[in-house]
């Protein structure tokens, strides 16, 4: 009975940085879209 192995698991840090980039971005654009509906909606 060995240790755990990790040679099978490989977390690829790359894509979690491009995912999380995408994610901000999206957020971002969120946010932007709910402030122009809300100066729309005052106008």
């Amino acid at each position: 009975m060995g240790g755990i192995t990790w040679t099978d698991v490989t977390l690829n840090t790359a894509d979690i940085a491009s995912y999380m980039g995408i994610c901000v971005v999206a957020l971002a654009v969120l946010w932007g879209f709910r402030k122009v509906i809300k100066l729309m909606n005052r106008s």
